[in-house]
């Protein structure tokens, strides 16, 4: 719940401007929703690599469908560990 309230403070965040995302999340270890991140305009990410990596917990990336990554360019490890949970 803690996570979840300060993923909110992060809603708004301008974020299109920013081109690497390396990281961002890294190591969440009680992230399980990012619901408050689905309007998050990533449209200038090109590096997206280990963005949610060791989030374990994370079981819900529906968010990430309103995400533009059109210009991405490296989603390595994105969601390594967490992706064995979402399958």
């Amino acid at each position: 719940m803690i996570i979840e309230n300060k993923l909110r403070n992060l809603k708004g965040i301008f974020l299109n401007v920013g081109s690497n995302f390396t990281a961002m999340l890294q190591s969440c270890l009680s992230l399980s929703d990012i619901k408050p991140l689905s309007n998050w305009n990533v449209s200038s990410g090109e590096n997206f690599s280990g963005m949610f990596r060791f989030c374990s917990t994370l079981s819900d990336i529906s968010a990430m469908k309103n995400w533009n990554v059109s210009n991405g360019t490296n989603f390595h490890i994105c969601l390594n560990i967490a992706i064995r949970y979402l399958i």
